[in-house]
């Protein structure tokens, strides 16, 4: 499933199995307890992995609730329990398919509601490396690495990589890969800078290794979505 412009807010969490969702420009694995939330307009899609059978709990809303705000302006995949969720959306099948009340049937369906919004503002809060992760993304051109982002952040090494794990879902320089391929994504598809000029805007001196890792992100090369002829 693939949609570039939705008009409704989509959400999905995953059960069993693995999926892969496409977040920042990039597949990324879609486990058991982590959720994929897109807000109206964010491209996103999603497909099973490898073959295998991918059960999930998903939604969306045309109709927009304040807690959606919330959302990022891109879709993103977070750390979840989805069983709440998955339980309510059985709950409100089973009492369409029944010949039962429409208040039973409300009931159900604000249910459903509540965890989607919960799984929504969990996301939402700000995390412990969250201030790390806006100083970062303001000097993509600094030589990070685990040293200096410890230091930044006021965390010992292994504590950080701890921290960032659970936040995030990969270590600390790999989210530094991944801030800096958001905006050299953003900077090929807005602005006439050749890919060598992308590269040195978020850090990187070699042009060559910079495409390598923004490959390895994106599935193509960076020239594939240049906007210069």
């Amino acid at each position: 499933m693939a949609r570039m412009r939705p008009p409704w807010v989509h959400l999905l969490v995953s059960l069993e199995g693995r999926g892969r969702v496409w977040v920042d420009g990039h597949w990324e694995e879609c486990g058991p307890g982590r959720a994929y939330l897109s807000r109206a307009g964010a491209p996103h899609a999603f497909r099973p992995a490898g073959g295998q059978r991918w059960r999930i709990a998903w939604g969306y809303y045309v109709a927009a609730r304040p807690w959606q705000e919330r959302l990022p302006k891109q879709s993103t995949m977070v750390v979840a329990d989805g069983h709440g969720v998955a339980a309510a959306i059985d709950g409100l099948y089973r009492e369409v398919r029944g010949s039962r009340t429409a208040d039973a049937r409300r009931l159900w369906a604000t249910l459903v509601d509540l965890y989607w919004r919960q799984i929504v503002e969990q996301r939402a809060g700000r995390g412990q490396l969250a201030a790390l992760w806006e100083r970062v993304d303001q000097a993509l051109q600094h030589p990070w690495s685990i040293a200096t982002l410890g230091r930044e952040a006021g965390f010992a090494r292994e504590q950080l990589r701890r921290i960032c794990q659970v936040e995030t879902g990969c270590s600390p320089m790999a989210q530094v890969t991944r801030l800096r391929m958001r905006r050299a994504l953003t900077l090929l598809q807005t602005t006439p800078l050749s890919v060598e000029a992308v590269a040195r805007a978020v850090g990187y001196e070699n042009a060559f290794a910079f495409s390598t890792a923004f490959r390895r992100l994106a599935g193509h090369p960076p020239r594939t979505f240049c906007t210069r002829s």
